[in-house]
């Protein structure tokens, strides 16, 4: 028999800074993670949508396509895409690219219970230390 448990990383819920939610997705990163956790993001109901997505690691030569059709769709669901560290050509009045240094001033407006953010990113960014800073 199998236990249900979580896995840390994965689309876990989060209450934090603000009593903001945060969905915690940091495990790993690919195209496929990233669609699913829109998905659920785009489910649920909140006033704001963020989310801070770093790099995708170990996607080849088409690692700049990848990452420039994830943030095209992030664009399209949130309020808010905070791209830390990653360079893109892409161009959208909801897309900030910050350095990771900045993701606390950045992100400060948007800590409230009617948020949602999502953070998602590959192992080797350690998004997982950036959440930290938001509980």
């Amino acid at each position: 028999m199998r236990e249900n448990f979580s896995v840390p990383g994965r689309q876990q819920i989060k209450i934090g800074i603000n009593k903001v939610t945060i969905m915690d997705d940091t495990y790993n990163a690919n195209p496929d993670s990233f669609y699913a956790a829109f998905k659920k993001i785009k489910s649920l109901n909140y006033k704001k949508k963020v989310c801070v997505m770093g790099g995708m690691s170990e996607l080849g030569d088409n690692n700049q396509f990848l990452q420039n059709e994830i943030i095209n769709s992030a664009c399209d669901i949130f309020d808010l895409v905070i791209a830390l560290d990653i360079e893109t050509d892409c161009d959208f009045k909801n897309l900030k690219i910050i350095s990771s240094d900045q993701i606390e001033k950045t992100l400060s407006n948007f800590l409230s219970k009617d948020s949602i953010v999502l953070f998602k990113a590959s192992r080797s960014v350690r998004m997982e230390k950036i959440v930290q800073l938001f509980l």
